[in-house]
């Protein structure tokens, strides 16, 4: 099965968004969902862990348990991608 990326403009602008939240459990629950949407969709492992969607939601769950800082050079390069990809109609 070949990978397509399943997420639409909104799931990008969804993983923008979650670097505001300060629920945890809520972002544990979309980070299983995206998963989820990669496996669906083809998508390896090792695709799921590189993702930008699912790096920027994982950083933010790290960062609200005190875990990492925000601003390190992966979460950068997922926040651009994300936010590239919610400026476009298609990802």
């Amino acid at each position: 099965m070949s990978y397509q990326d399943p997420f639409t403009r909104r799931d990008y602008q969804r993983a923008l968004d979650s670097q505001s939240a300060c629920n945890p459990g809520a972002l544990a629950l979309s980070l299983s969902r995206f998963q989820g949407q990669i496996h669906d969709a083809g998508g390896s492992t090792d695709l799921v862990r590189q993702h930008p969607i699912i790096r920027l939601v994982a950083y933010q769950i790290a960062w609200l348990t005190g875990m990492t800082g925000i601003g390190d050079s992966k979460w950068q390069h997922a926040y651009q991608a994300c936010r590239d990809i919610a400026a476009h109609d298609t990802p």
